[in-house]
C-alpha cells in the first residue's frame, strides 16, 4: 500500500515581510460592501474600512439608485486614495469569479459596471489605472493555495496578527498583498 504525504498547511505560515516602492490599495468590489484596505510600503495596513449599501425594495430597478450607489463606492474609493496624498499608490482589484447559477448574470452585470465606474474614476482623477488579480492568483501567493475558501481567509489572517472587520477588507487585504508579493517576485527575477 503506497503511503500518502500529510497535507503541509502552508497557510497558517506568515509569509516573509517584503518591502516595496510603493503604497498599495486592494479592492474587493461588491455592491453593499466594497473592501479598501491600504497598505504601505512596509507592509503594514494603514486604513481599512467598508463601503456600499442595500437599494430599498427587493428588485430595485431604479436605474438613478443604481448609479448613485456606483458613484457613491467609486467616491469613497477616490476619498481613501486623495487621504493617501503625495503618495501615487498601486491600485489592485479583485478579478471577477464567475457564479455558476445563471440567476445571478443581473448582479454580475452589476459588478461589472461597478468595477467600471471605479477604474474610470482612477482615471479621471488620478491618471491610474488598476492591477486586476485573479482570486486564485492572490490566495496562492498570499495564503499558500489558489482555492482557499473564501469563509477562512479572516481566521488564517487573524491568525497571523492581521485583524480586520469583515470577510470584505480581509479579502481586500489579499488583493493588495498579493500585488505586493507579485511586484516582489517579478522584481526578483529582473
Amino acid at each position: 500500500m503506497k503511503r500518502r504525504k500529510p497535507k503541509v498547511q502552508l497557510e497558517l505560515v506568515p509569509p516573509q515581510m517584503i518591502s516595496t516602492s510603493f503604497i498599495t490599495v486592494g479592492l474587493d468590489l461588491s455592491l453593499t460592501g466594497s473592501g479598501i484596505v491600504v497598505i504601505d510600503k512596509d507592509g503594514d495596513v494603514i486604513r481599512q474600512r467598508t463601503v456600499g449599501y442595500e437599494l430599498e425594495g427587493e428588485g430595485v430597478t431604479d436605474e438613478r439608485q443604481i448609479v448613485e450607489r456606483y458613484m457613491y463606492i467609486a467616491g469613497e474609493i477616490v476619498d481613501t486614495i486623495k487621504g493617501l496624498d503625495p503618495e501615487r499608490p498601486r491600485v489592485a482589484i479583485e478579478g471577477y469569479a464567475f457564479a455558476k447559477n445563471p440567476k445571478q448574470s443581473s448582479s454580475i452585470t452589476k459588478l461589472a459596471e461597478l468595477r467600471g465606474v471605479v477604474k474610470s474614476q482612477l482615471w479621471l482623477v488620478f491618471h491610474l489605472t488598476a492591477d486586476i488579480l485573479t482570486v486564485g492568483e492572490v490566495r496562492r501567493i498570499v495564503l499558500g493555495r489558489g482555492n482557499f475558501p473564501k469563509a477562512g481567509i479572516v481566521g488564517i489572517l487573524s491568525a497571523r496578527g492581521l485583524v480586520f472587520g469583515d470577510d470584505n477588507t480581509a479579502d481586500a487585504y489579499v488583493v493588495a498583498e498579493g500585488l505586493r508579493r507579485r511586484a516582489s517576485l517579478l522584481k526578483g527575477e529582473r
